[in-house]
């Protein structure tokens, strides 16, 4: 049996702009939008055309992990699971293997590209969500 590492290679060398596969998500770092047993539609492009607040599926190690797309800096994505308090270290654009464009939960698919503004939300609530539960993690020690 090959490798899994080699069939995310292969996977990532045969997509094309446009092309669409689909996932299932096994992790809880997107509950609760994505929940474990869903199903994700991917659409591959390049990483310059992914906005704030896109959900991309990109590879880390042997493993696809689906985060939110927080912003850009030194060249690199900056991403973070909604129900994570901290940030992924940052991501090299051609890690990303495409964009989040449906959900499929308990057989009703959702898409995401007409709600993209809620992305840009939850990036934005995301980005400080860490901070804030830290300050209050600090200031609830100190008293």
């Amino acid at each position: 049996m090959p490798d899994p590492a080699d069939w995310n290679g292969l996977l990532a060398e045969r997509l094309r702009p446009g092309d669409t596969f689909r996932v299932k998500v096994t992790g809880g770092s997107m509950r609760p939008l994505l929940q474990p047993g869903d199903w994700v539609t991917v659409q591959a492009g390049p990483a310059d055309e992914f906005e704030v607040g896109d959900l991309l599926l990109f590879q880390s190690g042997a493993h696809f992990v689906t985060h939110r797309l927080l912003g850009r800096a030194a060249g690199r994505l900056l991403l973070k699971g909604d129900a994570l308090r901290t940030q992924d270290p940052p991501v090299a654009p051609q890690a990303v293997l495409g964009r989040v464009v449906t959900v499929e939960h308990h057989g009703k698919i959702r898409s995401l590209a007409a709600r993209r503004w809620t992305g840009r939300l939850a990036a934005g609530w995301s980005r400080w969500s860490g901070w804030l539960y830290q300050k209050l993690f600090f200031w609830r020690m100190k008293t």
